[in-house]
């Protein structure tokens, strides 16, 4: 039996897992903008991340709503995402962590990407990040993973290693 550390599963992390699930269910942007206003640092993250240069929009988004819907769901999702493993408090082997967890990610995407559709193709990256969300939280995967609504492939993937995902995780890993 592994020994955890004392979990880490903060304030901010709990708010990017409550959006995640909004996000999973396809909920409306007024409701995922109102959990974002409850936590303004995030509200800046997003406002800044949609109006960075990378962006390229012609007029800066100025409200959450604007900002949801230029982003889509699919992108918002894979954004909180990568936002769980930079939120909380930071440290160095968080920002291992995150690499490590981004190569497994698109690794494992892209291995799929001849044989899964789209949205199958999303739950790969989304099990390649979580392939960590252990070690980042220090806590059981099965304890990680409880407060998302995954799909059943990406769950099955990521504690029993075993369903359509879990080859491509392997792989990654």
């Amino acid at each position: 039996r592994e020994k955890w550390d004392k979990p880490r599963v903060d304030t901010g992390r709990l708010k990017v897992l409550e959006i995640m699930n909004l996000v999973r269910r396809n909920a409306e942007t007024a409701e995922i903008a109102a959990l974002f206003r409850q936590d303004p640092v995030l509200s800046y993250k997003i406002l800044r991340y949609i109006n960075s240069p990378a962006g390229g929009l012609s007029k800066p988004a100025s409200t959450l709503e604007h900002a949801l819907l230029i982003l889509g769901q699919q992108q918002l999702y894979r954004w909180l995402t990568l936002l769980l493993f930079v939120s909380g408090s930071v440290e160095e082997l968080d920002a291992a962590l995150m690499e490590n967890a981004l190569v497994r990610a698109r690794l494992t995407e892209l291995l799929g990407a001849e044989k899964m559709d789209a949205s199958q193709k999303e739950d790969l990256f989304v099990t390649g990040m979580f392939s960590l969300l252990d070690v980042l939280l220090r806590v059981p995967m099965d304890q990680a993973l409880e407060n998302l609504k995954l799909p059943e492939a990406v769950t099955q993937a990521l504690i029993a290693r075993e369903g359509p995902f879990a080859p491509y995780l392997a792989l990654a890993t």
